[in-house]
C-alpha cells in the first residue's frame, strides 16, 4: 500500500493533521464534514499530482475521479436517498 507524503506541508491551509491516511472505507468518508471532504480531495490530488510526475501516466482522467468520487460522497446533514 501507498504511503501518503504531502508535497509540502507549506502549502496546506493549515497545520490541521491530514485527512486521507485515516480513510480506510467508504464509511470513513460519511463522517466527513463539507469543509473536510474539500481538505481530502486537496490531499488525493497532491497524492495524483506527485505519482503522476515521478511515473508518468494520465493525469485528468485521474483527477476527474477524485472530483466524481467526492461529489458523490453523502453531503453532512442531508437525508439519504432511502429516508426520503
Amino acid at each position: 500500500m501507498y504511503e501518503y507524503e504531502p508535497l509540502s506541508k507549506g502549502k496546506q491551509q493549515s497545520m490541521l493533521p491530514d485527512i486521507l491516511p485515516g480513510i480506510r472505507s467508504p464509511g470513513d468518508l460519511k463522517r466527513l464534514s463539507h469543509t473536510e471532504l474539500n481538505r481530502l480531495s486537496s490531499e488525493i490530488r497532491e497524492l495524483i499530482v506527485s505519482t503522476v510526475s515521478r511515473n508518468g501516466r494520465h493525469l485528468a482522467s485521474n483527477l476527474g475521479v477524485v472530483e466524481l468520487t467526492i461529489a458523490q460522497s453523502p453531503i453532512p446533514g442531508s437525508c439519504s436517498r432511502a429516508e426520503q
